[in-house]
């Protein structure tokens, strides 16, 4: 019996060190999650108060915005950094630099902002890549040489896209009459 007990003794020893162990474990555990657990929450409360703070600067920049001319935002677009850096990538060098698809994406970005309706209308047409590039190009009176060099192309391949975007904007055949047509659109 003895023998029996001693063993009994040493298992309930043994369990109750490791309950103890586990218990510890558990509230150590437990105390870092709620330590995490407060930092996240003051965490996401504060990126909520900043989306806050910005969604209403947004808001009030687009009031102040709206109210400028739209020849006035044109003009902008015109010198904006983004057409002057395009405008710089045309110059003779020995090196050629060409426009990434981030360059594209923000001055697309641009003529979006600066150029509701017009952007609308060739969101709308079904354009090549190489069609709307000539497009945005045209309607920022780039030359078809500047075009070129800023497409790594022909001249040829520009007047082609100019044609082939006018039918689809305008239906009509011509390049020629592409710059005059993009005017219209505001």
């Amino acid at each position: 019996y003895r023998r029996f007990r001693t063993k009994k003794l040493r298992e309930v020893a043994r369990l109750n060190s490791n309950l103890a162990i586990v218990k510890q474990n558990y509230t150590k555990v437990l105390a870092e999650w709620q330590s995490k657990e407060k930092s996240f929450s003051n965490q996401v409360s504060e990126k909520q108060n900043e989306l806050e703070r910005l969604s209403q600067q947004l808001q009030e920049y687009q009031q102040l915005y709206d109210q400028i001319s739209p020849s006035d935002k044109e003009d902008a677009l015109m010198h904006s950094d983004i057409v002057m850096t395009f405008r710089d990538m045309t110059k003779p060098r020995r090196t050629p630099i060409y426009p990434s698809q981030s360059d594209w994406d923000y001055l697309l970005a641009n003529v979006e902002r600066c150029l509701p309706s017009f952007y609308s209308e060739i969101a709308r047409a079904s354009l090549s890549k190489q069609e709307l590039q000539v497009t945005l190009l045209t309607r920022l009176n780039f030359s078809p040489a500047d075009m070129a060099i800023l497409l790594n192309t022909k001249v040829q391949r520009i007047v082609n896209a100019k044609g082939s975007a006018n039918q689809k904007l305008f239906k009509k055949d011509d390049a020629k009459s592409f710059p005059k047509n993009l005017k219209h659109l505001l």
